[in-house]
Parts: structure tokens; sequence; C-alpha cells
């Protein structure tokens, strides 16, 4: 069973991936409709159009313009370290 550091069981389900996850408008690529999009770590293949749950545990950082996709690629890596440290699983 998936747990965080604080030791508590998070998922119960027969398949449990750890991510991370942003709901908003996109702004770096300027996007206007809200869209959800998750990262799930170890995850190979193509889940467009499939329905999925999502459970949300913890706030990284509110939505923000990058001044590059590069500078935004750097931040989705961090936060995939933060959720690997919350989670206590390793890269």
């Amino acid at each position: 069973m998936l747990q965080n550091t604080e030791n508590r069981p998070l998922c119960s389900r027969p398949l449990c991936y750890i991510g991370v996850c942003n709901v908003g408008t996109r702004p770096t690529v300027g996007g206007h409709r809200r869209t959800v999009e998750t990262w799930l770590e170890g995850f190979q293949g193509d889940l467009y159009g499939k329905r999925l749950t999502v459970d949300f545990y913890r706030r990284l950082r509110d939505e923000r313009k990058f001044d590059s996709l590069e500078d935004l690629r750097e931040e989705i890596f961090r936060n995939q370290e933060q959720a690997r440290t919350y989670f206590g699983t390793q890269k």
C-alpha cells in the first residue's frame, strides 16, 4: 500500500501512481480554458480520453506564467522531486 512520509496509507485501489497535477489554464503556453494535467511517476502509455481518479494530497504551488518553457520544465522537475519526497519514493 502506498504511504506518505507521515506513514499514512494513501491508496487502497489495485493500481496507484504518485504524481503531480496542474489544474488551471496553462498561462505559459497561452491557454485560456481550465484543464487538468497529471504526470504519473513511472507510467508508460497513453491515457488521453481515459477516465481516471486523481486524489489530491498536498498543494505545492499556485499556477503562474513562466518566462520560458525551460523555466516551466525545471519547476515541474522540482515539483516531481517534492512529490517523491512526500511519498517517500526515489527516482
